[in-house]
């Protein structure tokens, strides 16, 4: 039997000696059109809400702890890699564009000048051209947001038929919309109304699925392969991601509405179309750079937020919940959620329970299921996004509507939608979007905002005193899961507790633990420093056959990082999971 002894000695798989596990704060809570940090919750004459965050807590102790862990202490730029927390006034002068070299797409660069853009904790609905151009239907919606939690609208701009919600000034779309009758006819009117009520406006903007562009741009659209346009089962024609005009044309759009004052850009339908194998069959599209799915998606995302840069507004994508799910683009639908997230200021996962089919999760019917549906779908979120040096920030989009072509489905009432807004809270998720196509919302389904800051501080005082990360795990539930997944070589399960600074993605981590080499794993805790500051002390033997290696009094250290516990390993630990056995 060989024998390491080893005394709290650290290292990583993947990373350097010293732990910088920094990073930005986000916001505390957020009222209607302030800050996310802008208002304190007293717990105590000497403590805010802020002040109970696991993570913050986990940063202070571990900074000005003895050892490798606190000895470099990076700035917050520099872990989060400079992505800011709030969009800056700028005074830099705009110099546009002469008028003989503007192009079909061109759009005013912003004024110099530009107002506040704080990021904020959001909570909205959605809302389509015709509801936003209807009245009182939008007042409407208007006074339900002014009373309840809510502070948010997600608003058509662009929509799933190709068209606009309003009388575009941009050379290009205008000649596409002649003839066509906006439903909104003064867009800055109704930012104006919002304004008034510190309503936060996003612009929906549909991107690839398009069936109105084709008619006068067939050559930038998805064609069969003799030629023809194709279309999907529902007859919408789709326009082809590798083509840069497509890009342009709806960026174009985007800035145009950053200029009338959304404060943040949604893209919409960023993705290929489904049925990936029977598509792939059927069409042509040159991509002669052979760039994947996946890659150009991410490619389109990093170019919007690069045009967008200087218009004052935040970048955002809706994307499939099941991305969060598979590691890889199983559908082939070009959506990876490590991509997505590492580009982007916020994803919307659609963790609508009914996109689950049967079997997800453990659950016949996950559209019947929805605490346990949005449970797992946000633990999956959660983890993923943890693996991201600077993730977007999580805001899913829930059920508002009744599944009626789901066998086994339930109602949807304002209590089923009251329970999946619960259910995210529990989670740390404290921002959410409703989605009902037909924009049909009942006021019963919010709490009033001074209701929900009350719940949203009780659920981080609870997850404070009991040392929980947002998937609701302590410190030592994550060391025995983490070693319990080693043991079962559960690369996928091991990987979003494995620190390794951000430096090992889950390709380079699974031809890590390819190389593993005993048989199963035995562990005993042997003793737990007290506080944030987690330090363990384990017992370990690896067994392969009749040979084992033991590991005394090794050293785990257990800190939190993007909202989760994370496991920093002893270098003899991580060596001696590839070690050779005598034969």
């Amino acid at each position: 039997m060989l024998t390491v002894v080893s005394t709290f000695s650290g290292c990583i798989i993947g990373g350097d000696d010293e732990n910088n596990i920094g990073e930005k704060s986000s916001g505390v809570e957020s009222t209607k059109g302030e800050e996310s940090g802008g208002e304190d919750i007293d717990v105590s004459d000497s403590s805010s809400i802020n002040d109970l965050d696991p993570e913050v807590q986990s940063r202070q102790k571990n900074n000005i702890s003895e050892g490798n862990i606190g000895e470099n202490n990076a700035t917050s730029e520099e872990i989060t890699g400079g992505k800011e927390e709030q969009l800056s006034d700028g005074n830099n002068a705009s110099v546009d564009v002469p008028e003989e070299e503007r192009d079909m797409f061109y759009v005013p660069l912003p004024p110099s000048e530009k107002k506040q853009n704080p990021k904020i904790k959001a909570k909205g609905i959605y809302v389509t051209a015709n509801s936003a151009g209807l009245e009182p239907r939008f007042q409407n919606f208007i006074d339900m947001i002014d009373s309840t939690e809510l502070n948010a609208m997600v608003i058509d701009i662009k929509n799933d038929h190709g068209v606009m919600t309003y009388p575009s000034e941009i050379e290009i779309v205008k000649e596409i919309m002649e003839g066509y009758s906006e439903p909104v006819r003064d867009i800055r009117k109704l930012i104006e109304r919002l304004e008034e009520k510190n309503i936060y406006p996003i612009a929906r903007i549909v991107v690839f699925r398009d069936p109105y562009l084709p008619k006068f741009h067939p050559e930038w659209a998805i064609h069969r392969k003799d030629g023809s346009i194709w279309a999907d089962d529902k007859g919408f024609t789709w326009m082809n991601p590798y083509e840069k005009k497509v890009w342009d044309y709806n960026i174009a759009i985007a800035k145009e509405a950053a200029l009338i004052g959304f404060k943040e850009i949604q893209f919409d339908y960023v993705r290929f179309p489904e049925n990936a194998e029977n598509f792939d069959m059927q069409v042509s599209i040159t991509n002669e750079e052979d760039i994947p799915k996946d890659e150009i998606i991410k490619k389109f995302l990093l170019y919007a937020t690069e045009e967008l840069k200087d218009y004052n507004v935040y970048v955002s994508a809706d994307v499939y919940g099941v991305i969060a799910t598979y590691i890889t683009d199983k559908d082939g639908i070009g959506q990876n959620w490590e991509k997505i997230t590492s580009v982007i200021d916020y994803i919307y996962p659609m963790i609508y329970p009914s996109h689950y089919g049967p079997g997800f999760f453990g659950l016949s019917v996950p559209d019947a299921r929805p605490e346990e549906t949005i449970l797992n779908a946000l633990d999956n979120a959660i983890k993923r996004n943890a693996t991201v040096k600077n993730p977007a920030d999580i805001r899913p989009w829930l059920q508002g509507f009744t599944a009626t072509w789901i066998k086994g489905h339930i109602d949807y009432t304002y209590m089923q939608i009251r329970e999946q807004i619960d259910t995210a809270a529990k989670m740390g998720i404290e921002e959410f979007f409703v989605w009902n196509a037909g924009n049909e919302y009942d006021a019963r389904s919010f709490l009033t905002e001074e209701e929900a800051l009350k719940r949203q501080k009780g659920i981080r005082i609870y997850r404070y005193e009991m040392g929980l990360d947002y998937t609701g795990n302590t410190a030592q539930e994550t060391l025995e899961k983490y070693l319990g997944y080693i043991n079962e070589k559960n690369v996928i399960q091991v990987y979003p507790y494995h620190w390794s600074n951000f430096e090992m993605n889950i390709e380079k981590f699974s031809e890590w633990a390819s190389r593993w080499t005993f048989d199963f794993l035995e562990f005993n805790i042997s003793s737990v420093a007290p506080g944030w500051n987690n330090s363990f002390k384990v017992d370990i033997t690896l067994k392969k056959g009749n040979e084992s290696i033991v590991l005394k009094n090794q050293k785990f250290d257990v800190f939190m990082e993007n909202k989760i516990w994370k496991v920093k390993s002893p270098v003899s630990f991580t060596e001696a999971l590839s070690a050779s056995y005598e034969e």
